[in-house]
């Protein structure tokens, strides 16, 4: 904990060290009322990361602020859609299926608030994603189509438009979509979980255990922003994965490659 804090000194602008003296604090024994400011001030650096608005939406859940913590959730959904995908996503709505409804509707109202007034392709790409998981098919289509028109190179885009494909019944399309997006990005597991379910639906159950198995192990071994973080700036030739406090939080908020 003293060698944190002489980093915080050194480094005052470094999230990651805020968000992780936050949860080392905690698990000390302060109280959540003592370790907020630490989890506030890590998001006042990088309010583009999930993972420190979830962290703080379990602290506020913790301290049952469930308005607070829908805040925090939405503001993760807003920045990283994908983690609809999660396992945090689905134990939030296993336990609270109202406070996971509020804060995806506050997330898409903010990104359409945007939508109106800045046209760029990751805002529509974040809108369509959780128009997704709202269920409201009528929009995404033509949306993904745009964006993947637009950025061809973007793979999340082609697995998303795999899976409206594929949930509308229209296997062949999917396939090529999510075909598509394995050759752009080999490290996303949710593509591999579609083509597996695909494949199951062929009746190729050797295909589709190679692929379900392939997304597992992707998914079970995410690299944290900080291990990246290192390996950039002393050009070490060793990753470790997963080292933000708690264990699990980075995996715990990356899309599963577990087939549901």
């Amino acid at each position: 904990m003293h060698d944190l804090g002489r980093a915080l000194v050194a480094n005052p602008d470094d999230d990651l060290f805020w968000h992780n003296r936050a949860w080392i604090r905690l698990q000390l024994g302060q109280t959540p009322e003592d370790v907020a400011p630490d989890m506030r001030r890590a998001i006042e650096i990088d309010g583009g990361s999930a993972s420190y608005h979830v962290s703080f939406g379990i602290l506020n859940e913790r301290q049952g602020k469930t308005e607070e913590a829908g805040s925090q959730y939405a503001s993760a959904l807003e920045a990283a859609p994908d983690i609809c995908d999660s396992e945090f996503a689905r134990d939030l709505k296993s336990r609270s299926a109202t406070l996971w409804n509020l804060a995806l509707s506050k997330a898409i109202s903010a990104l359409q608030s945007r939508y109106s007034h800045h046209q760029d392709v990751s805002t529509h790409a974040r809108l369509a994603r959780l128009y997704l998981e709202q269920g409201q098919a009528e929009p995404i289509r033509p949306m993904l189509q745009t964006i993947t028109a637009i950025m061809p190179q973007f793979p999340r885009a082609w697995a998303n438009r795999g899976r409206v494909y594929f949930e509308s019944g229209d296997v062949e399309q999917a396939e090529a979509c999510l075909r598509k997006a394995v050759f752009l990005d080999r490290s996303d597991p949710t593509a591999f979980v579609l083509l597996a379910k695909i494949a199951r639906a062929n009746d190729d159950g050797d295909a589709a255990e190679s692929l379900e198995n392939r997304a597992q192990m992707i998914a079970e071994h995410p690299v944290s922003a900080h291990a990246t973080r290192v390996n950039r700036v002393y050009k070490t030739s060793a990753v470790v994965p997963d080292d933000v406090l708690p264990p699990g939080l980075q995996r715990y908020c990356s899309p599963a490659g577990t087939p549901q």
